[in-house]
C-alpha cells in the first residue's frame, strides 16, 4: 500500500510502500514499520505504556479524519492512505503540542 505522510521539514508528503494486512494492521504498525525499516527520521508519538487508546497522544489524521494510531485498523482495499498531524502546533512531522 502507498502511504503518504506529511513531513514538516519538507512541506510536502513523503511516499512509502508498506505491506498492510486488512483488519490487522493499525496506523501505529505502519508508522513503526516505516521508522524501523525505511526512515529513522520520521517523528511520531510512539508509546508502549498505553497502546490501548486511553492517553490519546498518538492521534493523527488518517485521510482527513482524526484517529488514534494505536487503535485504528487500516483497510487494505485502499491503494493509498494519507497520514497527517492532528490539529495543533506541529513540532515535527506527526508530533504536535
Amino acid at each position: 500500500m502507498k502511504i503518504l505522510i506529511a513531513r514538516s521539514d519538507r512541506e510536502e508528503f513523503e511516499e512509502y510502500q508498506v505491506e498492510v494486512k486488512s483488519g490487522e494492521t493499525t496506523v501505529m504498525d505502519i508508522l513503526d514499520d516505516i521508522y524501523e525499516n525505511l526512515d529513522h527520521t520520521l517523528a511520531y508519538y510512539k508509546h508502549s505504556t498505553c497502546n490501548q487508546g486511553i492517553c490519546g497522544r498518538c492521534a493523527v489524521k488518517l485521510n482527513g479524519r482524526t484517529v488514534l494510531a494505536c487503535m485504528e485498523k487500516v483497510d487494505s482495499s485502499q491503494d493509498t492512505i494519507t497520514i497527517e498531524p492532528k490539529n495543533g502546533k506541529v513540532v515535527r512531522d506527526l508530533v504536535t503540542e
